[in-house]
């Protein structure tokens, strides 16, 4: 078993609970706008927690990728960023 420097396993699991709670947002969202699930008090309290989620993960994940020069890893939470506002301002337009 190879063993990893502690930066890369920080950088590893904040890249799998980012992707993770991103595809949780994904499924909410999916599930209020094309399954027609009612949009309640609770799901935007839990989009709302998520997003902060995600975002400390992915901006974590960013800097330190940055720091240790890992272009891998920049290149995937630079993604995930994108694909965070990018579902934050599809989800702003399609509920108003």
């Amino acid at each position: 078993m190879q063993r990893r420097s502690a930066k890369v396993q920080f950088l590893f699991w904040a890249a799998f609970f980012a992707i993770l709670f991103f595809l949780w947002i994904a499924f909410v969202v999916f599930n209020t706008l094309v399954l027609t699930t009612p949009l309640t008090d609770a799901h935007i309290k839990l989009l709302f927690v998520l997003y902060i989620f995600v975002g400390f993960f992915s901006l974590a994940g960013l800097v330190l990728a940055t720091l240790i020069n890992n272009r891998f890893y920049e290149r995937l939470f630079g993604i995930v960023i994108f694909l965070l506002f990018l579902s934050l301002i599809a989800f702003r337009t399609f509920t108003d």
